[in-house]
């Protein structure tokens, strides 16, 4: 039957079939590919350092946490005895960024 096809057929049938074929793989393709998703990078929520800041409380020097109302620390440090410019810094209240600035800032205030 195939070998019966005139050259004429063959030469009009051969790119129908290669035209038939190569949609049905591009539809098949398509249904059963991959869906190419675009990602895009979002930061990832930081884990928030709390905040500290130096302040006085009677005359005395004393650490918060950012947002508490009761001290972390309260230290010996009579505020009375240190400079007046330190005294105002306290007073208006110190940040900390972090346990290692506290460390600092009390080693600095307490000698």
């Amino acid at each position: 039957m195939y070998s019966a096809l005139s050259p004429m057929r063959k030469l009009i049938l051969y790119p129908a079939i290669l035209t038939a074929l190569a949609g049905t793989v591009c539809s098949v393709h398509s249904v059963y590919a991959t869906p190419k998703t675009t990602t895009t990078a979002t930061p990832v929520e930081s884990v928030s350092t709390p905040t500290y800041y130096a302040s006085v409380v009677g005359n005395y020097v004393v650490i918060y946490q950012d947002g508490e109302t009761e001290p972390m620390i309260t230290t010996d440090i009579d505020v009375r005895t240190l400079p007046d410019a330190d005294q105002k810094l306290l007073n208006q209240g110190i940040i900390l960024s972090d346990k290692t600035a506290i460390s600092r800032f009390l080693e600095d205030y307490g000698s």
